[in-house]
C-alpha cells in the first residue's frame, strides 16, 4: 500500500471517530437528561463500552472455534465415505 493510501485511510478512520464521539457524547447527555446515567463521565461510558466490545469480540472467538472443534469431531465420527449432518 503506498504512503497516500495509508494516509486517506488514516484522515478517514479520524473523522469517523470524531463523529462517533460527537454521537457518542450527545447520546450520555441525552441519558443524564433523563436520569439513567448520573456519574459517570464521558470517559467511563466510552470505557465500558470498549470492555463490552472486547468481551463481545472474544466470546465471539471462543464460540467460533467451539463451532469449528465439534464440525472436527464430527467429520471424524462420521462413517466412512458418508458426510456429517450439519445442523444449524
Amino acid at each position: 500500500m503506498e504512503v497516500s493510501g495509508i494516509c486517506r485511510d488514516l484522515t478517514g478512520a479520524a473523522g469517523e471517530m470524531t463523529t462517533a464521539l460527537a454521537l457518542l457524547r450527545t447520546s450520555v447527555e441525552g441519558l443524564r437528561d433523563k436520569e439513567l446515567l448520573r456519574d459517570e463521565t464521558l470517559d467511563e461510558v466510552i470505557q465500558g463500552y470498549t470492555g463490552a466490545s472486547v468481551r463481545a469480540g472474544e466470546l465471539a472467538g471462543v464460540l467460533g472455534r467451539a463451532y469449528s472443534a465439534v464440525g472436527h469431531l464430527a467429520y471424524r465420527e462420521a462413517p466412512s465415505g458418508q458426510e456429517p449432518a450439519v445442523r444449524g
